[in-house]
């Protein structure tokens, strides 16, 4: 026959080895997700995945339409490098930094010249017809990106 002091100290080693076993298995978790980020950790920088991370355009252009011309003109420069506006059909006269590729048919500002107040005029319907889109393409190094379209009224 069992005393009742025995019986309890039964349940009590029971419940010992369980808060024991409890804890060598949290330990052998924790040190293979340790495991697992440190070798993520190393192996990005060993092949090198971040890189190649391309840097996105940003400038801030606007067009005015004064009802017979447009006037494109350049607010903040942004990280661009070259500004192109493709979709003109020829060049305007007065430029102001900005030159008319005519391969590509369109104007383009780079280096120094992408500033802030920089600008151009062209008449609609004779530079660009009337309900034609105009893209404005950012550069940054050999990287483009679309920044803005336009439709000609």
């Amino acid at each position: 026959m069992e005393h009742k002091g025995e019986q309890d100290m039964k349940t009590t080693d029971v419940q010992q080895n369980n808060e024991e076993a409890v804890s060598p298995v949290i330990g052998v978790i924790l040190m293979v997700a340790i495991t697992v980020i440190l070798a993520a950790v190393i192996g990005t920088f060993v092949l090198g995945l971040g890189e190649d991370v391309q840097q996105t355009a940003q400038a801030g252009v606007n067009f005015n339409y004064d009802g017979n011309n447009v006037t494109v003109n350049i607010i903040d420069p942004g990280n661009v490098d070259e500004l192109r506006i493709l979709g003109l059909t020829e060049g305007p006269a007065e430029t102001n930094g900005w030159s008319y590729d005519e391969e590509l048919d369109a104007m383009t500002i780079s280096g120094d010249d992408v500033s802030a107040g920089s600008s151009f005029t062209f008449t609609h319907g004779t530079h660009a017809a009337s309900g034609s889109q105009l893209s404005l393409v950012g550069f940054v190094g050999a990287d483009e990106n679309l920044l803005d379209t336009y439709r000609v009224p």
